[in-house]
Order: C-alpha cells, then sequence, then structure tokens
C-alpha cells in the first residue's frame, strides 16, 4: 500500500503529528510518499529542514501549469498510490485512489509556528 501526503495545508500545519503518523505507517510496511504541488528542489528542502524522513525518490512535484487541478490524480495514478491525503477537495475528488481531505480549521495557522517557511524555498524554485 502507497499513502501520499501533501506539504502545504497538511504536513505545514500539523508537521508533529504528521510526522509521526508518516513514521508509523513506515514500520507498519507501508509505503509514504509525498505529493505536492510545490516545485520539486523546494519540496525537497522543505522536508529536509522539517525533518521529514522520506527519501528523496519519494517526494514528487506536480505540474499544475500543465494539468491543472488534474495535477495530483496523474502523479498518483502514475505512482500507484492508494490514498491521498491533501488539504483540498479538488485533489482528492477525481482519480482511482481514496482521497482524505484534512479540512482547515480557522484557528489553526497553515503553517505551525516550528514549520519552516515555503516563502524561504522562493530562491530555489
Amino acid at each position: 500500500m502507497k499513502i501520499a501526503f501533501d506539504i502545504g495545508g497538511v504536513i505545514s500545519r500539523y508537521p508533529q503529528q504528521m510526522i509521526q503518523f508518516m513514521r508509523a505507517l513506515t514500520i507498519g510496511g507501508i509505503e509514504v510518499h509525498i505529493v505536492t504541488d510545490i516545485p520539486y528542489h523546494a519540496a525537497l528542502w522543505l522536508c529536509q529542514v522539517n525533518r521529514i524522513e522520506v527519501p528523496f525518490n519519494q517526494i514528487h512535484s506536480c505540474d499544475c501549469s500543465k494539468d491543472g487541478d488534474l495535477c495530483k490524480t496523474k502523479k498518483c495514478e502514475e505512482l500507484g498510490i492508494d490514498i491521498l491525503i491533501d488539504d483540498r477537495p479538488d485533489y482528492c475528488a477525481v482519480g482511482k485512489f481514496i482521497g482524505l481531505v484534512l479540512s482547515p480549521r480557522p484557528t489553526i495557522p497553515y503553517y505551525a509556528p516550528e514549520w519552516q517557511s515555503q516563502s524561504e524555498t522562493e530562491t530555489l524554485a
């Protein structure tokens, strides 16, 4: 089984919990991936500085300019992802995978206080 996590709004909102969740899944034999619409080098940097223990070859960037709202659907189907966890319902709405939508909560910021911000990666994009 393969489970993919989005970075922005999912891992960035709950980094401690999501990192523990990903670790538990990996220990249980689940293959964990990152599927994001952030450019690859920026996503790799974010994973490194935020201590997300996913192998570099399991971090995937989607081409939104080419595929629009279906970018994650195409990537997940290409990779054989079984479950996608994302904060955007449109990314989870189409595909052969199970789409789990993390609901935004007005009192919890998009970026947790301890999260190393994406804005620091703009020079890498």
